[in-house]
């Protein structure tokens, strides 16, 4: 008899557990935040009028998982960088303000359960134009040959 007893306490607690996991009460899966496993990095060359592409690097975690850009200029030194207004695009226009600064991008990854953030490197200093000259107010004169479409020239003196 007690034999008996047990065998049909094991098929019961079998049955519950197979109507847990149907109802969905069963153990649920962890969820993961996302987590940074290879740095970003950018690509593209460093020089003013040129655009840099933010590459978001390879994050773990529960997909779907979504990913936002904040570029930054830095000092020469790749240090004390500080957001630039508007630059949350994958792409940013190098700007003539950039010039002789090093600039880096805040990827941030977001799924589900949460979000991170994670630095690229900062780039090499950022150079003027192709055939730049610096004028004596350290403002730039580029030759007219050395702008590209999408770029335009603007004649700001004579």
């Amino acid at each position: 008899m007690r034999k008996l007893q047990l065998l049909a306490a094991a098929a019961a607690a079998s049955v519950l557990t197979a109507l847990a996991a149907v109802a969905g009460l069963a153990e649920a899966q962890a969820q993961i935040a996302p987590t940074n496993t290879v740095a970003p990095t950018i690509s593209g060359t460093p020089r003013d009028g040129e655009t840099l592409t933010a590459n978001e690097g390879t994050w773990t975690g529960d997909q779907p998982m979504t990913f936002a850009y904040q570029w930054q200029r830095c000092d020469a030194n790749g240090l004390n960088c500080g957001n630039l207004a508007g630059a949350t695009a994958r792409t940013y226009a190098v700007q003539t303000s950039d010039v002789n600064n090093r600039l880096r991008v805040n990827v941030t990854a977001t799924n589900a359960t949460g979000s991170s953030t994670a630095s690229s490197q900062p780039t090499a200093p950022v150079t003027p134009p192709e055939g730049a000259t610096r004028l004596s107010d350290g403002r730039f004169s580029i030759p007219a040959s050395s702008v590209r479409l999408p770029h335009r020239l603007v004649i700001s003196g004579v």
